[in-house]
């Protein structure tokens, strides 16, 4: 049988947003306007996961847009992810 943790990984836990690794490194990104395209060729994975790493971003975050979250990295949040 295989054991699920409970809590989440320590990387996440240590993030106060609670955004995971992967979800960190795709903010940078999205600040400098890059497409979904582009940004998955830079981290070596498809524009469809970048979209639901996003979209996951976005909810973590309690925002609706992109143009919210590339604000986000810019805010006083940027050394805290």
């Amino acid at each position: 049988m295989k054991v699920i943790p409970i809590r989440p990984r320590e990387a996440t836990g240590k993030n106060p947003s609670a955004l995971k690794t992967r979800q960190a490194g795709i903010l940078n990104p999205l600040r400098k306007g890059l497409s979904n395209n582009e940004k998955g060729n830079k981290l070596f994975i498809s524009p469809k996961t970048v979209d639901h790493h996003i979209s996951a971003i976005l909810s973590k975050l309690n925002i609706h847009s992109r143009y919210e979250a590339a604000a986000f990295v810019h805010s006083d949040h940027d050394q805290k992810i």
